[in-house]
């Protein structure tokens, strides 16, 4: 067994008995009130609480097809939410989701870890003018597919710290119809020699229509650059060009539609279409195109809550080949499908079970693997 093993589940028995202390706590002192407490029960701000716990399994840790690596696992993690409603125009919301999963007998994974924060700021002002301000920060400790964008990696486990700044400016008009224009600028840091860090800004252009039932169609188009700090050029036969300095230029393209088929928004489908093309600015080795199409359905009940959904990828590269020795244009196909089914066992707890399969067919050999994802856990709504 994994020398890790004890250690994992010590973490995980940590995690449960917070989830089962705080329901506990929370009852004993329902009945104070404090000044801070005041501040809560106005409806101008609101706040919520979700932690979480359960167990898996995963069937190829390594996103690999050679090492297997394989495991059960024990998770915990939390979301937080704090709002302000827009009752006077300005509008303000803050997330914090984290969440710690450990594979006890996995030989090359012991744990996974991801925390996002997201912040965002919102005021109207000239009727139908609305100026907002986005702010993220992402960590992560998780097994990552470099191969698309790298040349001589595959997956590896890697840590990470991502941070993104995106003002932006929307126009509303009459009959649904809305404008938005936003520039997001991004620094992306690894902890690992493998991968470089970079910086990633550019505008993105949207026009959207509101319709009934509060569904709504969009396209957006965004250029970007991306600018790598020691990462080097490569020649058209894949050998690095020392003294260069290696950027991107990326150009996406995506129509996205949410509708609602009845008028209490039970059943939802999210449909979504994106092109993207890629450019380095060298002699094109790392050029390629992106296709995708994505496809979700939702059912929202009083006890019951069950998402399926599918997502396609397709690269295309410009120069880069199958190997030395077959010169067909390097491919790379995506599959990802999953289901999750959620039912209340009360008015703040939910049992849920989700399964996902992803699939990735290539006419590399390395770039092909294959692997099954299953979740099932408790998740309560503290308040």
């Amino acid at each position: 067994m994994n020398p890790s093993l004890h250690s994992s589940l010590r973490q995980f028995l940590v995690a449960l008995a917070f989830v089962v202390w705080l329901p506990v706590t929370a009852f004993a002192q329902e009945t104070e009130l404090t000044g801070d407490d005041l501040l809560w029960e106005t409806p101008l701000w609101g706040h919520s609480l979700n932690l979480r716990a359960g167990g898996g399994y995963k069937d190829n840790l390594l996103l690999s097809n050679i090492n297997k690596d394989q495991s059960y696992s024990l998770t915990a993690g939390l979301d937080y939410t704090l709002y302000r409603m827009p009752l006077d125009g300005t509008q303000f919301y803050f997330l914090i989701t984290g969440d710690f999963t450990s594979f006890p007998e996995g030989r090359s994974v012991d744990d996974e870890q991801l925390v996002m924060t997201a912040a965002q700021v919102k005021k109207k002002f000239l009727g139908n003018w609305q100026a907002s301000l986005d702010a993220q920060y992402a960590y992560q400790n998780q097994v990552y597919d470099a191969s698309i964008t790298e040349a001589d990696v595959q997956t590896l486990q890697v840590r990470g710290h991502r941070i993104e700044v995106r003002p932006g400016l929307r126009r509303n008009f009459s009959k649904g119809l809305w404008t938005e224009v936003s520039f997001a600028g991004q620094r992306q840091m690894f902890a690992v020699e493998e991968i470089d860090d970079y910086w990633e800004a550019g505008p993105r252009l949207v026009l959207g229509l509101d319709y009934g039932r509060k569904s709504e169609v969009s396209v957006s188009y965004s250029p970007r650059l991306s600018y790598y700090d020691t990462r080097a050029q490569f020649d058209e036969e894949g050998f690095s060009l020392p003294g260069t300095s290696l950027e991107y230029a990326l150009h996406t393209v995506e129509a996205a539609l949410r509708h609602h088929f009845d008028e209490k928004r039970r059943w939802r489908a999210t449909t979504k279409l994106v092109y993207e093309r890629v450019n380095d600015n060298g002699q094109g080795f790392f050029d390629y195109a992106r296709y995708q199409a994505g496809q979700q359905l939702r059912y929202r009940g009083d006890l019951w809550e069950v998402r399926g959904s599918f997502k396609w990828n397709h690269y295309l590269y410009d120069v880069q080949t199958a190997s030395f020795t077959n010169l067909s244009r390097r491919s790379r196909t995506t599959y990802i499908a999953g289901l999750r089914i959620e039912r209340a066992l009360g008015r703040a707890v939910r049992i849920f079970v989700e399964y996902e399969y992803e699939q990735v067919l290539s006419n590399q050999p390395l770039d092909r693997y294959r692997v099954n994802t299953v979740q099932t856990g408790l998740d309560w709504a503290v308040f």
